[in-house]
Protein backbone atom coordinates (compact mmCIF):
# COMPACT_ATOMS: atom_id res chain seq x y z
CA UNK A 1 0.00 0.00 0.00
CA UNK A 2 2.79 2.03 0.42
CA UNK A 3 4.51 1.17 -3.14
CA UNK A 4 0.96 2.51 -4.84
CA UNK A 5 2.32 6.37 -4.49
CA UNK A 6 4.91 5.65 -7.09
CA UNK A 7 4.74 6.58 -10.62
CA UNK A 8 3.86 3.41 -12.69
CA UNK A 9 7.29 3.99 -14.65
CA UNK A 10 8.89 3.47 -11.27
CA UNK A 11 7.07 0.60 -10.15
CA UNK A 12 7.91 -1.20 -13.37
CA UNK A 13 11.60 -1.66 -12.49
CA UNK A 14 10.88 -4.23 -9.85
CA UNK A 15 8.69 -6.62 -12.46
CA UNK A 16 11.97 -7.62 -13.97
CA UNK A 17 13.52 -8.78 -10.31
CA UNK A 18 10.02 -10.40 -9.66
CA UNK A 19 10.47 -12.34 -13.36
CA UNK A 20 13.90 -13.10 -12.70
CA UNK A 21 12.85 -14.77 -8.92
CA UNK A 22 10.04 -16.55 -10.59
CA UNK A 23 12.25 -18.31 -13.21
CA UNK A 24 14.92 -19.13 -10.95
CA UNK A 25 12.11 -20.42 -8.49
CA UNK A 26 10.73 -22.66 -11.09
CA UNK A 27 13.73 -23.65 -13.18
CA UNK A 28 11.77 -22.05 -16.23
CA UNK A 29 14.43 -20.80 -19.27
CA UNK A 30 14.96 -17.62 -19.64
CA UNK A 31 12.83 -16.83 -23.22
CA UNK A 32 9.70 -18.08 -20.67
CA UNK A 33 6.47 -16.43 -21.19
CA UNK A 34 6.18 -14.05 -18.12
CA UNK A 35 1.91 -15.03 -18.26
CA UNK A 36 3.23 -18.31 -17.75
CA UNK A 37 5.32 -17.96 -15.20
CA UNK A 38 3.02 -16.69 -13.21
CA UNK A 39 0.41 -19.22 -13.66
CA UNK A 40 2.86 -22.13 -13.20
CA UNK A 41 4.03 -20.93 -9.57
CA UNK A 42 0.53 -19.42 -8.79
CA UNK A 43 1.97 -16.28 -8.50
CA UNK A 44 -0.11 -12.95 -9.19
CA UNK A 45 2.26 -10.11 -11.08
CA UNK A 46 3.26 -7.12 -8.08
CA UNK A 47 0.89 -4.87 -9.63
CA UNK A 48 -2.39 -7.37 -8.17
CA UNK A 49 -0.17 -7.54 -5.17
CA UNK A 50 -0.08 -4.44 -4.19
CA UNK A 51 -4.56 -4.02 -4.99
CA UNK A 52 -4.94 -7.04 -2.91
CA UNK A 53 -2.32 -6.19 -0.22
CA UNK A 54 -4.30 -2.10 -0.37
CA UNK A 55 -7.30 -3.62 0.16
CA UNK A 56 -6.79 -6.09 2.95
CA UNK A 57 -5.17 -2.20 4.61
CA UNK A 58 -8.14 -0.41 4.02
CA UNK A 59 -10.59 -3.46 5.44
CA UNK A 60 -8.59 -3.32 8.10
CA UNK A 61 -9.18 0.32 8.83
CA UNK A 62 -12.56 -0.18 8.29
CA UNK A 63 -13.22 -2.72 10.81
CA UNK A 64 -11.28 -0.62 13.59
CA UNK A 65 -13.38 2.29 15.46
CA UNK A 66 -9.92 3.06 17.04
CA UNK A 67 -7.62 3.32 14.14
CA UNK A 68 -7.09 7.23 13.15
CA UNK A 69 -7.86 6.73 9.47
CA UNK A 70 -11.17 5.05 10.54
CA UNK A 71 -13.23 8.05 9.69
CA UNK A 72 -10.77 9.97 7.46
CA UNK A 73 -12.41 11.83 4.68
CA UNK A 74 -10.21 14.07 2.18
CA UNK A 75 -10.24 17.23 1.86
CA UNK A 76 -12.17 19.00 -0.73
CA UNK A 77 -9.48 20.62 -2.19
CA UNK A 78 -7.09 17.34 -2.88
CA UNK A 79 -10.48 15.73 -4.68
CA UNK A 80 -10.60 19.06 -6.87
CA UNK A 81 -6.62 18.59 -7.21
CA UNK A 82 -7.37 15.12 -8.50
CA UNK A 83 -9.82 15.76 -11.14
CA UNK A 84 -8.22 18.75 -12.68
CA UNK A 85 -4.46 16.96 -12.82
CA UNK A 86 -4.28 13.85 -14.40
CA UNK A 87 -0.73 13.64 -13.30
CA UNK A 88 -1.24 14.34 -9.83
CA UNK A 89 -1.00 10.55 -7.91
CA UNK A 90 -4.61 9.54 -6.18
CA UNK A 91 -3.84 9.13 -2.57
CA UNK A 92 -4.94 5.55 -1.06
CA UNK A 93 -8.31 5.93 -0.24
CA UNK A 94 -8.89 6.65 -3.70
CA UNK A 95 -7.25 4.27 -5.23
CA UNK A 96 -8.84 1.96 -3.11
CA UNK A 97 -12.37 2.92 -3.40
CA UNK A 98 -11.42 2.86 -7.50
CA UNK A 99 -10.22 -0.99 -6.97
CA UNK A 100 -13.40 -1.85 -5.29
CA UNK A 101 -15.43 -0.35 -7.96
CA UNK A 102 -13.58 -2.42 -10.58
CA UNK A 103 -14.25 -5.37 -8.40
CA UNK A 104 -18.06 -4.43 -7.84
CA UNK A 105 -17.45 -4.41 -4.15
CA UNK A 106 -18.35 -0.72 -3.31
CA UNK A 107 -21.82 -1.24 -1.96
CA UNK A 108 -20.58 -3.60 0.78
CA UNK A 109 -20.00 -2.15 4.46
CA UNK A 110 -16.84 -3.33 6.57
CA UNK A 111 -18.15 -4.45 9.99
CA UNK A 112 -16.57 -2.39 12.57
CA UNK A 113 -15.53 -3.88 15.82
CA UNK A 114 -15.04 -1.61 18.73
CA UNK A 115 -11.91 -1.80 20.81
CA UNK A 116 -13.32 -3.06 23.98
CA UNK A 117 -17.03 -4.94 24.92
CA UNK A 118 -16.29 -5.63 28.53
CA UNK A 119 -13.75 -3.98 31.27
CA UNK A 120 -11.00 -6.84 32.71
CA UNK A 121 -12.59 -7.17 35.91
CA UNK A 122 -15.58 -8.32 34.38
CA UNK A 123 -15.99 -11.89 33.99
CA UNK A 124 -18.38 -13.90 31.33
CA UNK A 125 -20.82 -15.77 32.89
CA UNK A 126 -22.35 -16.95 29.86
CA UNK A 127 -24.09 -20.74 30.03
CA UNK A 128 -25.74 -22.97 27.72
CA UNK A 129 -27.87 -25.12 28.56
CA UNK A 130 -27.37 -28.93 27.26
CA UNK A 131 -29.35 -32.15 27.89
CA UNK A 132 -27.77 -34.47 25.45
CA UNK A 133 -24.89 -34.07 26.92
CA UNK A 134 -23.70 -37.30 27.64
CA UNK A 135 -25.35 -38.98 24.27
CA UNK A 136 -23.25 -39.72 21.32
CA UNK A 137 -24.98 -38.38 18.26
CA UNK A 138 -23.35 -41.36 16.11
CA UNK A 139 -24.57 -43.78 18.55
CA UNK A 140 -28.14 -42.37 19.68
CA UNK A 141 -31.06 -42.95 17.89
CA UNK A 142 -33.22 -40.13 16.87
CA UNK A 143 -36.51 -41.26 19.03
CA UNK A 144 -34.03 -40.82 22.34
CA UNK A 145 -33.22 -37.58 21.17
CA UNK A 146 -36.91 -36.64 20.91
CA UNK A 147 -37.64 -38.27 24.24
CA UNK A 148 -34.58 -36.12 26.06
CA UNK A 149 -35.96 -32.86 24.30
CA UNK A 150 -39.62 -33.53 24.94
CA UNK A 151 -38.43 -33.38 28.44
CA UNK A 152 -36.46 -30.39 28.70
CA UNK A 153 -39.47 -28.67 27.08
CA UNK A 154 -41.71 -30.17 29.92
CA UNK A 155 -39.24 -28.57 32.68
CA UNK A 156 -39.18 -25.15 30.47
CA UNK A 157 -42.60 -24.85 29.59
CA UNK A 158 -42.67 -21.23 30.92
CA UNK A 159 -39.78 -20.33 28.51
CA UNK A 160 -40.93 -19.35 25.05
CA UNK A 161 -39.42 -21.31 22.34
CA UNK A 162 -36.53 -19.53 19.73
CA UNK A 163 -35.53 -21.75 17.27
CA UNK A 164 -32.44 -20.62 15.00
CA UNK A 165 -30.42 -22.18 12.23
CA UNK A 166 -27.88 -21.28 9.73
CA UNK A 167 -26.96 -22.89 6.16
CA UNK A 168 -24.49 -22.71 3.91
CA UNK A 169 -24.71 -23.46 0.31
CA UNK A 170 -22.00 -22.49 -3.02
CA UNK A 171 -23.40 -19.14 -3.71
CA UNK A 172 -24.54 -17.79 -0.43
CA UNK A 173 -25.17 -17.65 3.05
CA UNK A 174 -28.85 -17.38 5.44
CA UNK A 175 -30.29 -18.01 8.34
CA UNK A 176 -33.93 -18.17 9.93
CA UNK A 177 -35.36 -17.31 13.66
CA UNK A 178 -38.48 -19.27 13.82
CA UNK A 179 -40.74 -18.09 16.58
CA UNK A 180 -44.15 -19.39 17.87
CA UNK A 181 -46.02 -16.93 16.06
CA UNK A 182 -43.50 -15.52 12.99
CA UNK A 183 -40.55 -16.96 11.32
CA UNK A 184 -37.75 -14.33 9.38
CA UNK A 185 -34.75 -15.70 6.83
CA UNK A 186 -32.58 -13.65 4.84
CA UNK A 187 -29.85 -13.83 2.90
CA UNK A 188 -26.11 -13.14 3.39
CA UNK A 189 -23.33 -12.31 1.51
CA UNK A 190 -21.41 -15.16 -0.36
CA UNK A 191 -18.26 -14.68 1.46
CA UNK A 192 -19.93 -15.21 4.81
CA UNK A 193 -19.08 -19.08 6.12
CA UNK A 194 -21.65 -21.10 8.12
CA UNK A 195 -20.26 -20.31 11.25
CA UNK A 196 -21.06 -16.20 11.00
CA UNK A 197 -24.39 -17.30 9.53
CA UNK A 198 -25.19 -19.44 13.28
CA UNK A 199 -23.79 -15.97 14.99
CA UNK A 200 -25.78 -13.94 13.07
CA UNK A 201 -28.91 -15.69 13.38
CA UNK A 202 -28.11 -15.26 17.28
CA UNK A 203 -27.80 -11.84 17.27
CA UNK A 204 -30.73 -11.32 14.74
CA UNK A 205 -32.72 -13.93 17.72
CA UNK A 206 -32.00 -11.04 20.75
CA UNK A 207 -32.56 -8.05 18.94
CA UNK A 208 -36.29 -9.44 17.87
CA UNK A 209 -36.38 -10.91 21.61
CA UNK A 210 -35.47 -6.91 22.65
CA UNK A 211 -38.57 -5.48 20.50
CA UNK A 212 -40.99 -8.20 22.17
CA UNK A 213 -42.01 -8.43 26.06
CA UNK A 214 -40.11 -8.99 28.70
CA UNK A 215 -40.16 -12.07 29.59
CA UNK A 216 -38.42 -15.60 29.45
CA UNK A 217 -37.27 -16.80 26.59
CA UNK A 218 -34.56 -19.85 25.42
CA UNK A 219 -32.49 -19.70 22.15
CA UNK A 220 -32.20 -23.83 20.62
CA UNK A 221 -29.10 -23.35 18.25
CA UNK A 222 -27.63 -26.80 16.63
CA UNK A 223 -24.05 -25.26 16.16
CA UNK A 224 -22.17 -26.63 19.58
CA UNK A 225 -19.19 -24.49 18.35
CA UNK A 226 -20.83 -20.90 18.27
CA UNK A 227 -22.18 -22.01 22.16
CA UNK A 228 -18.37 -22.72 23.11
CA UNK A 229 -17.28 -19.53 21.70
CA UNK A 230 -19.68 -17.48 23.15
CA UNK A 231 -18.60 -19.25 26.24
CA UNK A 232 -14.68 -19.02 25.94
CA UNK A 233 -14.01 -16.08 24.19
CA UNK A 234 -10.75 -14.17 23.69
CA UNK A 235 -9.29 -11.11 22.11
CA UNK A 236 -9.03 -12.82 18.58
CA UNK A 237 -12.42 -14.36 18.66
CA UNK A 238 -15.00 -13.46 15.82
CA UNK A 239 -16.04 -10.17 15.71
CA UNK A 240 -19.86 -11.13 16.27
CA UNK A 241 -18.92 -12.50 19.53
CA UNK A 242 -18.22 -9.62 21.49
CA UNK A 243 -21.91 -8.40 19.93
CA UNK A 244 -23.98 -11.04 20.57
CA UNK A 245 -22.93 -11.41 24.42
CA UNK A 246 -22.87 -7.43 24.55
CA UNK A 247 -26.78 -7.25 23.91
CA UNK A 248 -27.22 -10.86 25.72
CA UNK A 249 -25.86 -8.80 29.08
CA UNK A 250 -27.89 -5.88 27.99
CA UNK A 251 -31.01 -7.73 27.98
CA UNK A 252 -30.17 -9.33 31.16
CA UNK A 253 -30.16 -5.44 33.05
CA UNK A 254 -33.34 -4.80 30.92
CA UNK A 255 -35.16 -7.68 33.06
CA UNK A 256 -35.24 -10.35 29.95
CA UNK A 257 -34.07 -13.96 30.97
CA UNK A 258 -32.87 -15.43 27.83
CA UNK A 259 -31.33 -18.66 28.22
CA UNK A 260 -29.62 -20.98 24.91
CA UNK A 261 -29.64 -24.30 24.60
CA UNK A 262 -27.71 -26.66 22.40
CA UNK A 263 -30.54 -29.17 20.48
CA UNK A 264 -29.10 -31.66 17.91
CA UNK A 265 -29.77 -31.16 14.34
CA UNK A 266 -32.26 -33.70 12.04
CA UNK A 267 -33.63 -35.40 14.91
CA UNK A 268 -37.33 -34.72 14.58
CA UNK A 269 -37.26 -31.20 16.69
CA UNK A 270 -40.00 -29.74 14.86
CA UNK A 271 -38.65 -26.46 15.37
CA UNK A 272 -35.36 -26.80 14.07
CA UNK A 273 -36.26 -28.64 11.49
CA UNK A 274 -38.48 -25.59 11.03
CA UNK A 275 -35.90 -23.38 10.97
CA UNK A 276 -33.77 -25.30 8.65
CA UNK A 277 -36.36 -25.17 5.80
CA UNK A 278 -36.78 -21.34 6.64
CA UNK A 279 -33.02 -20.93 6.26
CA UNK A 280 -32.44 -22.87 2.97
CA UNK A 281 -35.68 -20.97 1.29
CA UNK A 282 -34.52 -17.17 1.80
CA UNK A 283 -35.26 -15.38 -0.47
CA UNK A 284 -34.11 -11.59 0.48
CA UNK A 285 -30.67 -10.24 1.80
CA UNK A 286 -29.74 -9.32 4.85
CA UNK A 287 -28.40 -5.67 4.63
CA UNK A 288 -25.61 -5.80 7.48
CA UNK A 289 -21.81 -5.65 7.59
CA UNK A 290 -19.56 -7.95 6.93
CA UNK A 291 -16.68 -9.20 9.19
CA UNK A 292 -13.05 -7.72 7.21
CA UNK A 293 -11.25 -11.48 7.24
CA UNK A 294 -14.11 -12.71 4.40
CA UNK A 295 -13.74 -9.54 2.46
CA UNK A 296 -10.09 -10.43 2.38
CA UNK A 297 -10.77 -14.46 1.15
CA UNK A 298 -13.59 -12.62 -1.37
CA UNK A 299 -10.54 -10.40 -2.92
CA UNK A 300 -8.17 -12.95 -3.08
CA UNK A 301 -10.08 -15.02 -4.86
Amino acid sequence: MIYGSARKSVLQKLDPVHHAALKICSGAFRTSPVKSLYVDCCEPDLNLRRQMLSLHYYFKIASLTHHPYHTFQLRPFLLRLQATRKSFIPTFFTRVHKILSELGMDYLKVYSQRQNYFPPWKSNDFYYLNPFENFIKSGTADVTYLKLFLEHRAHYNTFIPVYTDGSRVPTHSSFAVVFPDNISCFKLHPSCSIFTAEMTTALHALVQISNGPCGCYIIYIDSLSVLQSLQSFHYHSHPLVFEVLDFYYRLYSRGFTVLFCWVPAHVGVSGNEQADKAAKSAAHFFNTSIPAFHLKKTCKN
